[in-house]
């Protein structure tokens, strides 16, 4: 991530996803969205940068994976923190086995609370940059609040 991402005048970020990077190139300049509040204070605590001057100087040009890696330095983190990251459900046949809690909870969780906050499909599929309903859905995790605002909103189904 680097300072010419930010528009602090916007409060936005763009940012070109690393799976869809080839394919979206051709279409179009990447995904914009809306920082959050405790964003926007944070980067303006810090001293500036220009251009390509990365945000995070002391992360830039690590992988994402592998060891030593950004995911592996999250897990670390996280050990510190004292919060578990077990490994989540074993898989059954082929497929990688995520850790439960990891960096990409934050977009599990980002989704989620937007979706209980009754944001709708297309806002936050813009926003997380999912191409298609399917793969979205397998971020939203509803809670029971909505579904008790749900079931409060029907009529009763007993005759008087």
């Amino acid at each position: 991530l680097c300072w010419e991402n930010l528009n602090l005048k916007e409060l936005t970020v763009t940012f070109l996803e690393q799976k869809t990077a080839r394919r979206k190139r051709k279409k179009d300049k990447g995904t914009t969205i809306v920082l959050h509040p405790d964003i926007i204070g944070w980067l303006r605590s810090q001293p500036a940068g220009i251009g390509k001057a990365p945000v995070f100087p002391s992360l830039a040009g690590r992988k994402s994976g592998s060891a030593g890696g950004l995911s592996n330095m999250f897990s670390d983190l996280m050990v510190e923190a004292k919060i578990g990251s077990g490994l989540g459900e074993k898989l059954k046949g082929k497929g990688r086995r995520f850790r439960k809690y990891g960096f990409h909870s934050f977009r599990h969780t980002m989704i989620s609370n937007l979706a209980n906050a009754e944001v709708s499909a297309d806002v936050r599929m813009a926003m997380s940059g999912h191409s298609t309903e399917d793969i979205h859905q397998r971020y939203v995790h509803l809670n029971l609040e909505g579904q008790r605002k749900a079931v409060g909103l029907m009529a009763s189904v007993l005759a008087d």
